[in-house]
């Protein structure tokens, strides 16, 4: 009975899917306040980058394509901004695939996901659109500092990245998936060419996901 007292006090919680939220909140140095913006959200709390922020009293931007997903974020995270869109090169509408495990709900819809009873077709639904840069314009005033960026929307992140206003509003830290990554060979990554491009250098690589922080953060913290 001890030793399980003794093994839970020194339990770290973590939502993220493979830990994110402990690396990003070692590099903020347990900060209980911060800003930050999740694409590709999914939930309030599972496989979530920013629970564990929030419940330390961080406080951000959530979007996620799903139909009927930000019911979940507006219960959860009133205090957040959240939205339901979905991500894409103009403003619209875009058929978006939907499957029974939401982690897998995507703009590519020629995917197909696992199922519980062999692979999952999944079902095509229109959902809203626009550029990442015009959905955030209503929502980020003239010096908000962004902390953390969770970027996670299943192959599309490239998008993201192309029209995100890095020049206005660069984030700190960035969380974001890259499936194609290479660590012997991080050059061959887009993100990572575009990112490095942009003063970012690459802290760590997880099985999906990498780290990334904008190089004047690194010298403020040195």
């Amino acid at each position: 009975m001890a030793a399980r007292i003794e093994a839970q006090r020194h339990l770290q919680r973590s939502f993220s899917q493979d830990g994110e939220d402990r690396i990003v909140l070692r590099l903020f140095r347990h900060r209980r306040d911060g800003f930050y913006i999740d694409i590709g959200a999914h939930h309030p709390y599972r496989f979530s980058n920013t629970a564990l922020l929030h419940e330390l009293g961080w406080r951000g931007i959530n979007i996620e394509a799903t139909p009927g997903a930000m019911d979940a974020f507006r219960e959860a995270r009133p205090d957040d901004i959240n939205i339901g869109m979905a991500v894409a090169e103009a403003e619209g509408t875009v058929p978006f695939k939907v499957f029974e495990e939401g982690a897998y709900n995507t703009l590519a819809t020629g995917r197909v996901a696992p199922g519980k009873g062999g692979p999952d077709q999944g079902r095509v639904v229109e959902v809203p659109a626009a550029p990442i840069d015009v959905i955030l314009a209503p929502h980020l005033r003239a010096g908000q500092r962004v902390d953390f960026l969770s970027l996670d929307i299943e192959g599309f992140e490239m998008a993201v990245l192309a029209r995100y206003p890095f020049a206005t509003h660069p984030p700190a830290v960035i969380v974001v998936e890259d499936h194609g990554f290479d660590i012997a060979d991080c050059g061959s990554s887009p993100i990572f060419r575009q990112l490095s491009a942009k003063g970012y250098r690459l802290r760590c690589h997880m099985l999906f996901s990498s780290v990334y922080v904008a190089e004047a953060e690194l010298k403020r913290a040195a």
